[in-house]
């Protein structure tokens, strides 16, 4: 048959195409012919898409030409689709253009040449997408000698995601790093989904798993599939396949769809172990090279990085004054030189370790991920102690120091109050703020203050307050705030918010108009430090230039790539890609001036580098120095995870992990011998995992005659887990997925049970290790099982998928499993064995060691309704629940009860519980309650109770008050106080009568000096004194009198007479309301007589007065003199007449002394400024006088008066 009989016979067939198919073979053998033919693109898109697949390789000229004829043949549309499928079909030459049907994968040797440096893009075209029952298949491509393909999930509910999974195909010799970036192609620009990772592919690790987008945006209407076909692109940054062919995997000839193939119908070829091909360091691709990871450090390698890479930070590293002789593990500034040194002269990545011993660390510590900007600033400050007794002792201020002016201004007067501070970094809003500029006029904006400001010369005048720049350093760090508390949930969260950073930033706008403007304030992004994550866990890397030249560089722990500047700034924007919000941004940026650019980058030489430190690092290199010394390895085991389900802790880390030092020359295989002997184990019986951060099992360490150097570190975990009989370390499937599995009983008495490691496939239904679980506590394995997986948040979420890969469940994963809440099954084999019914860590019979008489009562014990019945709720009560001293404010130092409950509960409901579990009488509607806080260092309550807008639970109380940093926190935790809270019940007074009321402190003194009896009046706010007055003599306070006054004292200062017909000032606060009797010289007073405020107290050290006593009024004559009034004045303050003799007599006002004043000169003058006069006795001075009341002793002194002023 000829070409064109065939066109022809195609065309007849064009309304219906059928039986279009037995044609396509004809038309492939001889596709250089037809393709130049026009009548070969009247046939329908798709079966040209099929003719097209079934080609399989085209030469340049055959490809030229079919472009040409696609586009002017096809709309846009189908174009594209055909010219994407045309671009990712592999070269041949013009000879051998046609290809054979069958695609069976051939070997690599056959298929790859090797990599080059250019970066290999392939686009994935899955058509007929409602076909697709589960998964599909792309063909095979090739990287630096390895075949790959890619496995496409599709989703089965709304909530679950499209997976995108990149799999080796070939075993290397060794694990080989990949950097992978795929993407979900969408029609509308911007929202196209696009994930990245790096990963060391090998034997064990084989895949990489994408999670793109949810289900229910998979369709026609979001621009994901568009007519029915869906496009993945994968870009690897780092090489290319040289002439290698994409070849697809086998496929049934019948199959309609050339660009997947149903899992099930195609196995998968067994592995093929190609020749390793040796790998090019960092070093030589980059010129640098990174910092490894030694758990969880990479926040300190990012910034270690970024002050490396400005040599100007560096040279003031190298000119510590240190000898080389100094103990490393007490010379912060001797290790950070060797690290330096490091970084600058050696092929391979550099060692904290040394650097964290210096700081005190220890292995846990290197574990917990810290805050870069915290870290920041505590190493500044400490190298900066370091050098203050040396020339450098303001090097690095020259360097990152800048100076902020804060200012209150009033606003109808000239008077201003301005603070000249200095900075090391900006921490700047994200939140609400879409660019940087826009965040710097926020914080610069000037504020109204919330009431008037006192000054000294108008009185009180309305003002403002604020910040403004004075100048910039030559390197500026702007540290974004990121992250936020959630004051409900006692937690952090972080804000993803989308937020624009330029690549050059013009500061001169924000200084001061009376700041420098001279020098230029032009800066330029010389470092994106990014925190990908969440805020509970997440990784750090950075964003680097290192020199004036505009490459950027990431810098990923011990991995250093080139990038482009776009994925430098741009991608690190946050906000949402696609239909998800980003997990990464950037968190801390760093501006270099530009001007001062040329001197803080001149490089440095090598030769320049200090003599004693280039000597060690060459000393390292030829000895057995810091990187050939032993090896720490720390050991975790299946013993802890037992442990930790006894103690209700979640995840691998437990107290019990033991550590050995091997030579890191000795093989691998001697690792099992040793940790079976440290562990008591047989070395045949074991298997040993590599751990990532948090002890999370990673990967399996097969015995070997490979140095313990090629897979781990100083300070590395290592988990170590029991094998069954006849259980090999390796697993018969590289794609078996290990995870660790616990049983939880609820009930009553509830308790967590390990019960062992399972090995599906990733893609096994959850039925399969559901099962395993229920024979493994004796249950009918068809008994209806919850599953759960464990997180590093010490939290377990649902896992509601069908099989683990839906469930993103990766190598190490824990699954806990329960009976379904209400299901009817017999007693498990592990219940009837369980002798100790009550594992709960936070059981009842626990309670504070100083107060073990107390009663302890848990919030389920008083509403049993609230015990949680399934994991998750189990693990979030022990998570949030918080131990609490409950005091009644009449017995502030009787503790009534402990309790728990959770931190997150409203104060309403914190109430209720405590008058249930006291047994209290109390109605929100009768009554009310009200919680104080306990004063710090004392068994008393605030004076005033706890705000529940501010507060809204007792976990947002804690976190306001928990202002230490997170490097502080570790230690205090362990000898933490349990709070205290304060009650007092008020009958009669409902809940919603609360909010207006206020809790009046009151005194009643008969005689105007000593007081006779103190108390608290619950009472609305507004209520005249005199009803107030009133309550005290009906609750026998105080005794009816018609000559009564009310005194406002505050902090033993009478602050005025209140009027009885006026309620109490606004601001009442801690103030005390005193009802006297006005004494009968006191009521008529004549013109020039006047009422003085008089307390015993004394002057200290320091020229401070020191109120000790209750006030007291006192009248005096404007001619009366200190020395006139003195005997009188001690007389009325009932001091005896032996002790009056010593006593002295101050004036007091605005703290400040004043001494011109004489014996005999009228003191009114002086008094009716406000001041007040102090009565100083001559007593011992002693504590314990102070808290009974007493006075100090009179200091030595000619003078029998001295003023304050």
């Amino acid at each position: 048959m000829s070409s064109q009989s065939v066109l022809d016979e195609i065309k007849q067939k064009i309304s219906s195409e059928k039986n279009a198919d037995d044609l396509l073979n004809t038309v492939v053998k001889d596709f250089k012919i037809f393709v130049n033919l026009d009548g070969l693109y009247q046939i329908s898109a798709d079966i040209l898409s099929q003719v097209i697949t079934k080609v399989g390789s085209l030469s340049d000229d055959v490809q030229k030409t079919l472009e040409q004829k696609i586009n002017a043949s096809y709309p846009q549309a189908e174009a594209q689709k055909l010219l994407s499928i045309v671009k990712n079909l592999p070269k041949s030459s013009s000879e051998n253009s046609r290809s054979d049907v069958q695609s069976i994968p051939k070997s690599p040797s056959q298929n790859s040449v090797g990599g080059s440096s250019q970066p290999f893009d392939y686009d994935w075209l899955i058509t007929d997408w409602d076909k697709i029952e589960k998964e599909a298949i792309s063909p095979e491509f090739t990287i630096d000698n390895l075949n790959f393909y890619m496995k496409c999930t599709k989703p089965s509910t709304p909530t679950q995601f499209l997976s995108v999974k990149v799999v080796l195909n070939t075993a290397p010799g060794g694990p080989k790093t990949h950097q992978f970036q795929i993407t979900l192609k969408n029609t509308t620009a911007g929202k196209s989904v696009t994930k990245m990772s790096t990963k060391a592919f090998g034997k064990i690790n084989a895949y990489e798993t994408y999670m793109m987008a949810q289900n229910k945006f998979i369709n026609g209407d979001d621009g994901f599939v568009d007519n029915n076909t869906i496009l993945i692109h994968l870009h690897h940054p780092v090489s290319v396949p040289k002439k290698a062919p994409l070849q697809p995997k086998t496929q049934p000839t019948q199959q309609p769809q050339q660009h997947y193939v149903p899992r099930e119908k195609v196995p998968t070829p067994p592995p093929v172990l190609p020749p390793q091909q040796p790998e090019k360091s960092s070093k030589e691709l980059t010129g640098c090279v990174g910092i490894r990871n030694q758990g969880a450090t990479c926040y300190m390698n990012s910034l270690l990085q970024s002050l490396f890479h400005l040599p100007a930070f560096r040279r003031i590293v190298y000119h510590m004054p240190t000898t080389g002789t100094e103990d490393p593990s007490k010379s912060i500034p001797l290790c950070l030189q060797r690290l330096f040194c490091q970084l600058q002269l050696s092929e391979h990545a550099g060692s904290t370790i040394e650097l964290t011993k210096s700081f005190g660390w220890n292995q846990r510590e290197t574990m917990q991920q810290q805050d870069v900007q915290e870290f920041c600033r505590v190493l500044m400050q400490t190298l900066e102690y370091k050098l203050s007794h040396t020339d450098l002792a303001t090097a690095i201020d020259n360097l990152f120091r800048g100076h902020t002016r804060t200012y209150i201004r009033c606003t109808d007067v000239d008077f201003k109050k301005e603070i000249i501070e200095d900075f090391k970094d900006l921490s700047l809003v994200v939140k609400g703020c879409k660019t940087l500029r826009e965040s710097l006029q926020n914080e610069l904006a000037p504020q109204d203050m919330d009431s008037l400001y006192e000054t000294d010369d108008f009185g009180k005048q309305k003002a403002v307050m604020g910040t403004e720049y004075m100048d910039f350093p030559s390197v500026l760090h702007i540290h974004l705030r990121r992250f936020a508390r959630d004051y409900e949930r006692n937690t952090s969260v972080k804000i993803n918010d989308y937020f624009e950073f330029p690549a050059e930033l013009d500061l001169g706008e924000f200084l001061a108009k009376d700041a420098d403007h001279s020098k230029s304030n032009i800066y330029d992004l010389y470092g994106v430090l990014v925190h990908s994550g969440g805020s509970m866990c997440g990784h750090y890397y950075a964003f680097l230039r290192i020199s004036q030249d505009p490459q950027w560089y990431k810098f990923d722990d011990q991995n250093v790539t080139k990038v482009s500047a776009d994925e430098a700034i741009k991608n690190n924007y946050g906000g949402m890609d696609g239909t998800h919000e980003r997990s990464y941004s950037g968190y801390m940026l760093i501006y270099v001036r530009r001007e001062d650019a040329p001197v803080i980058f001149e490089p440095i030489p090598d030769e320049t580098v200090p003599k004693h430190l280039r000597e060690y690092y060459e000393y390292t290199q030829t000895n057995k120095g810091a990187d050939h010394g032993p090896i720490e390895i720390n050991l975790t085991s299946e013993d802890i995870l037992k442990s930790n389900c006894q103690k209700w802790i979640t995840g691998f880390m437990g107290q019990s992990q033991q550590a050995i030092h091997l030579p890191r020359e000795k093989p691998l295989s001697s690792l099992y011998e040793s940790a079976a002997q440290v562990l008591n184990k047989d070395p045949s019986k074991i298997r040993i995992w590599k751990c990532q951060p948090y002890s999370i099992p990673k990967s399996i360490v097969v015995p070997s005659d490979q140095p313990l150097s090629s897979q781990f570190q100083g300070g590395s975990y290592a988990f170590i887990q029991d094998l069954s009989e006849n259980e090999k370390i390796e697993l018969d499937n590289v794609q078996k997925l290990t995870v660790f599995m616990k049983f939880f009983f609820p009930g009553d008495q509830p308790f967590f049970h390990y019960i062992g490691a399972a090995y599906p496939l990733p893609e096994t239904p959850l039925e399969d290790p559901a099962i395993q679980a229920c024979e493994s506590v004796g249950l009918p394995k068809e008994t209806p099982l919850l599953c759960f997986q464990e997180t590093v948040q010490k939290t377990a979420v649902l896992v509601s998928s069908n099989n683990l890969s839906e469930a993103a469940c990766g190598a190490g994963a824990i699954l806990v499993w329960q009976v379904v809440p209400g299901t009817d099954v017999p007693i498990s084999r592990i219940e009837l064995e369980k002798t100790n019914k009550n594992l709960d860590h936070v059981s009842r019979s626990s309670s504070l060691n100083e107060m073990s008489n107390l009663q302890s009562i848990l919030y389920t014990d008083v509403y049993p309704e609230s015990r949680p019945i399934t994991v998750d709720q189990y693990l979030e009560r022990k998570l949030h629940q918080i131990r609490v001293v409950l005091c009644n404010v009449a017995t502030p130092n009787q503790p009534s009860a402990v309790v728990k409950f959770p931190s997150n509960l409203r104060w309403n409901g914190v109430k209720q519980f405590i008058a249930s579990a006291l047994k209290l009488e109390y109605s929100p509607q009768e009554d009310s309650m009200r919680l104080f806080k306990r004063q710090p260092g004392f068994n008393l309550p605030m004076k005033t109770p706890i705000n529940a807008k501010l507060t809204p639970s007792m976990a947002s109380l804690i976190a306001c008050e928990d202002t230490s940093s997170s490097l502080q926190k570790e230690t205090k935790q362990e000898h933490k106080e349990h709070p205290w809270l304060y009650f007092q019940l008020f009958k009669g007074i409902p809940e919603a009568s609360n909010s207006t009321m206020t809790n009046f402190s009151v005194q009643f003194s008969a005689d105007s000096v000593k007081v006779d009896t103190t108390s608290q009046l619950l009472m609305p706010s507004t209520c005249p004194i005199r009803e107030i007055a009133n309550e005290m003599v009906n609750r026998c306070l105080m005794a009816r009198a018609t000559n009564l006054r009310a005194l406002h004292i505050n902090y033993h200062k009478i602050l005025g007479i209140l009027d009885l017909q006026e309620p109490a000032p606004s601001n009442f606060g801690d103030s005390i309301i005193r009802f006297e009797v006005t004494p009968i010289e006191q009521t008529d007073l004549k013109e020039d007589e006047h009422l003085v405020s008089v307390v015993r107290g004394y002057i200290d050290k320091f020229e401070m007065p020191r109120l000790a006593a209750e006030p007291f009024l006192y009248m005096i004559n404007e001619k009366d003199s200190l020395k006139s009034i003195k005997e009188s004045l001690l007389d009325w303050a009932g001091v005896l007449k032996v002790q009056q003799d010593a006593c002295i007599l101050h004036i007091i006002k605005d703290k400040k002394i004043k001494k011109d004043v004489t014996d005999e000169q009228p003191i009114w003058p002086e008094m009716k400024k406000s001041s007040i006069l102090i009565i100083e006795p001559s007593m011992p001075r002693s504590s314990s006088m102070m808290r009974s009341g007493n006075l100090p002793l009179q200091r030595k002194n000619d003078s029998s008066v001295r003023i304050l002023n």
